[in-house]
């Protein structure tokens, strides 16, 4: 009866462990896309430069952009300055300009975590990107 008793507990709080960190996974996937989106838009305000006001040609200084962007995510996402906190370690932000065929520029932002909440030994991956056409945006 005891041990039967004993197994519960122990299942019921394994399921309980793997719940919270089900949830906190998610939660912090949605979080981070949420502050993706945000850092972006923030960056784009900050680094753009008027060339044609007339035209609505907007260009962007690429150094601005990736300090504006990364400063931006870090504050949304309660990071310390090496992208971390008591959930994320290991945090890793890469953001690239490229332009296509027509000459449109793209914003690449991607970003790798690893999150691990009720048992700090075991991690998982969080990997996010975003590809933006910033001119069909702002224009």
């Amino acid at each position: 009866m005891w041990m039967k008793l004993w197994g519960a507990i122990l299942i019921g709080t394994f399921f309980v462990i793997f719940s919270f960190d089900t949830y906190s996974v998610g939660y912090l996937y949605a979080k981070s896309g949420r502050g993706f989106e945000h850092s972006i838009d923030a960056g784009i305000i900050e680094s753009g430069i008027v060339t044609d006001a007339q035209q609505g040609t907007v260009t962007l200084d690429e150094d601005m952009l990736r300090s504006a962007v990364k400063r931006e995510f870090i504050r949304y996402m309660n990071l310390d300055p090496l992208m971390e906190n008591a959930y994320m370690s290991g945090s890793q932000l890469d953001l690239k300009i490229s332009y296509d065929s027509d000459g449109i520029p793209w914003i690449q932002v991607e970003f790798k975590t690893r999150i691990s909440y009720s048992i700090k030994e075991i991690s998982y991956p969080l990997s996010l990107s975003r590809r933006i056409a910033y001119e069909s945006i702002y224009i």
